[in-house]
């Protein structure tokens, strides 16, 4: 199996009250990029995807659209064809728009690079989250949380990410950004690695304001092996040392004896002689 994915950089989170433009941070030839929008509940649409497409799962949402606490997570991914990848353009979803896109290297290198997805919200605003997990069915995945938050405020929102089965690398912040434009909202997304395939467990990170989320939980997989060959076996040397036991039936034809010998004659008889 190939290594394990690798995050790579996360680029500059923009929000916007109309049009919002999206660009990668820096890039090569097959690095697996997410685009995260975070939104009040209200549907974002990609004006010029440019080769994004909708991760499974998503989107993620709860509130009512535009009211208050409502929060929408969306996720789009795109495998980069060179280093120079075109920005992403989201159309007005109403409120704002607040999106980011984060890169990842070592990945699947064709369809799509997940091994599992899966998502979820919480509906009731708390100061903690709780991603939610799945049990993988290849090893080396890294495993990527996304947590979209309804909170009005400049301030990075999540804290103290735990998840016992993640190592190597063990549960690490990759981003945490926030934003009062509209009705405001977070972006905060981690990762870890899961080298045997199995239980993900539970994300499990603290929030700075009490927050709805919605959250995507992805199952990056990695570069799959590839290769043909043959090898050559030689034929075996064997010596050793021993002794053989022949067994066998048959017949054998023995020869008449001669017998030679000496000896005398006795004679004896019955009779009349007439005088």
């Amino acid at each position: 199996m190939a290594g394990m994915p690798v995050f790579n950089l996360a680029g500059t989170a923009v929000a916007n009250a109309t049009a919002n433009t999206v660009s990668w941070p820096t890039h090569a030839a097959n690095d697996v990029a997410l685009l995260i929008i975070q939104t009040d509940a209200e549907a974002s649409a990609l004006v010029t995807a440019a080769g994004f497409a909708e991760v499974t799962g998503s989107p993620q949402t709860t509130g009512t659209a535009a009211a208050t606490n409502a929060v929408a997570l969306q996720v789009y991914w795109k495998r980069a064809t060179g280093a120079a990848e075109a920005n992403v353009t989201l159309a007005d979803a109403g409120i704002h728009t607040f999106a980011q896109i984060l890169t990842f290297t070592n990945v699947k290198a064709s369809g799509n690079p997940w091994n599992l997805t899966a998502g979820n919200v919480k509906a009731v605003a708390s100061t903690n989250v709780q991603v939610t997990g799945f049990t993988t069915t290849t090893a080396n995945c890294l495993i990527v949380a996304v947590v979209a938050g309804s909170v009005d405020t400049t301030t990075a929102q999540v804290s103290a990410w735990t998840d016992a089965s993640l190592a190597t690398p063990s549960i690490t912040e990759a981003d945490d950004v926030a934003t009062a434009t509209g009705g405001g909202g977070s972006l905060s997304t981690a990762y870890g690695g899961l080298k045997l395939k199995g239980a993900t467990g539970t994300v499990v990170a603290t929030l700075a304001s009490a927050s709805k989320n919605a959250y995507l939980l992805v199952a990056l997989a990695p570069i799959e092996p590839t290769g043909t060959g043959s090898a050559a076996a030689t034929k075996p040397t064997i010596s050793g040392t021993g002794k053989q036991t022949h067994k066998g039936t048959g017949s054998a034809a023995a020869p008449k004896p001669s017998i030679a010998g000496t000896g005398q004659q006795t004679h004896k008889g019955t009779g009349s002689a007439a005088l």
